[in-house]
């Protein structure tokens, strides 16, 4: 029986990818609805958001919710006059804060 030394393991590290500049973008909002934040208005900022590659986030206070999530959007529980931030972190972050921006412009206070 001939001895065969084991086989040769070879490994190949693959070239790194440039790093990929993230912005991070903030505004404030306030709540303008008369009927709060509903599932409604809560259905368009989620819709919107979710056309982005960035990641979204509401916050209220402390209280960060994922803006790409309907029941989030809801459980932070906004009435008319909260202030809100959206938060975008990702390549097209710039376009997301003013789209979604927009959107709570747009919102009639009665609507």
């Amino acid at each position: 029986m001939a001895f065969s030394p084991p086989p040769t393991l070879e490994l190949t590290v693959a070239p790194t990818l440039p790093a990929v500049k993230r912005k991070r973008l903030r505004v404030a909002r306030t709540v303008a609805a008369a009927r709060d934040l509903h599932l409604r208005i809560a259905a368009q900022f989620v819709q919107l958001a979710s056309r982005f590659e960035s990641r979204v986030l509401l916050a209220k206070g402390t209280h960060h919710v994922d803006g790409k999530s309907i029941l989030g959007v809801l459980m932070l529980g906004a009435a008319q006059g909260t202030r809100l931030r959206i938060i975008a972190t990702g390549r097209d972050a710039e376009p997301a804060i003013a789209a979604l921006s927009t959107l709570f412009d747009r919102c009639p206070p009665n609507a």
